[in-house]
């Protein structure tokens, strides 16, 4: 439905973004994920319209989009304030692009009602959008955004402002709203957990460039780069001395691999208690409710993570300056590149 193409853009001699290429499927969820500075709010910027000066093409439904104005592209956007009108209630803010496109009184109406309903606000059309809670606001915003029937519908970290609590509910409901609906959606965010929760695939940004799109299982699962890994928050990386024979030596012992990496990645996951593991003191205990996060110090210092359930009653959580010894399941180890 969307195809970006090697488009490269610098604001004057600082590069933003260097030949990116995606391509967005009909009906799918995309995440753009990435630090402040990684370049998905420009190239979001972009897609919309609101950007110019670049080298390259978007592509809609196979045709370019370059030359087309923001309002003539058929896309929505919602940022993270909101940008609700605060002299109008709630149903004239949903209505107001349909009021402008001059949709008939009567079918504004209409159309306003179902979409209130959609998002959990039947009942709230009178309402001053000043007395709203931060997630009302955000569902009366997602209204607005829907009213048109936009073929793409894109999102600024629209989440952003909300308490954990709040974002992780918004979240799962939004998922629930955009395929009731089947739209095709690009969200752009820094929140690994509201990527999972979201997407179908998430295209990873690192300094202006896509470094992994994959997804959300195969990505946490499977990060291809060390970068990628820690940006992630998997944590347990350790540096290959040298691989011999299809063995990865390295300063918590050998491990299989199928390349010559640079690293591995131990993920947390796959790590459990067995005698015939590599040694480590535990340096830390946090009780995460149906787990406990676990740090333990190995070789050369290196903090390594793992997890045990709380109700694993072969695995009881150690307690801090305990000496453990760990091992590692094969398909946990995964190999990076630099």
């Amino acid at each position: 439905m969307l195809s970006v193409e090697d488009v490269t853009y610098a604001y004057g001699d600082v590069p933003v973004l260097q030949d990116v290429r995606l391509e967005v499927q009909a009906g799918e969820i995309l995440c753009l994920l990435g630090a402040s500075g990684s370049g998905k709010t420009t190239l979001l910027r972009i897609i919309a319209g609101l950007e110019r000066g670049y080298q390259g093409h978007v592509l809609v439904d196979g045709q370019p989009v370059d030359q087309v104005p923001p309002h003539r592209r058929g896309f929505g956007l919602m940022f993270q304030d909101f940008a609700l009108f605060p002299h109008m209630r709630v149903a004239d803010n949903v209505a107001f692009g349909l009021r402008m496109a001059g949709m008939p009184a009567d079918q504004r109406r209409q159309r306003v009602s179902e979409l209130l309903e959609l998002v959990g606000l039947s009942g709230f059309a009178d309402r001053d959008v000043t007395q709203l809670s931060g997630g009302e606001k955000q569902r009366v915003a997602l209204a607005r955004s829907l009213a048109p029937r936009p073929r793409l519908l894109m999102f600024d970290e629209p989440l952003g402002s909300l308490d954990a609590g709040l974002r992780d509910r918004l979240a799962r409901d939004l998922r629930q709203i955009i395929r009731e609906l089947g739209l095709t959606v690009i969200y752009v965010t820094h929140d690994q957990q509201e990527a999972y929760t979201l997407a179908d695939r998430i295209a990873v940004m690192q300094a202006g460039s896509i470094a992994q799109i994959d997804t959300p299982s195969s990505l946490y699962q499977q990060p291809r780069t060390v970068s990628i890994a820690r940006f992630l928050g998997l944590t347990n990386i350790v540096p290959v001395q040298q691989v011999v024979s299809g063995r990865a030596i390295t300063d918590l012992g050998e491990f299989n691999v199928q390349g010559r990496p640079a690293a591995l990645l131990l993920h947390p996951d796959g790590i459990y208690s067995a005698p015939d593991g590599f040694d480590a003191q535990v340096s830390e205990v946090v009780f995460q409710g149906r787990q406990y996060r676990l740090q333990a110090r190995a070789a050369d210092a290196m903090t390594v993570l793992y997890y045990v359930d709380t109700y694993d009653h072969d695995q009881a959580a150690p307690q801090v300056g305990e000496a453990v010894r760990l091992a590692v399941d094969p398909s946990a180890v995964i190999e990076l590149s630099d």
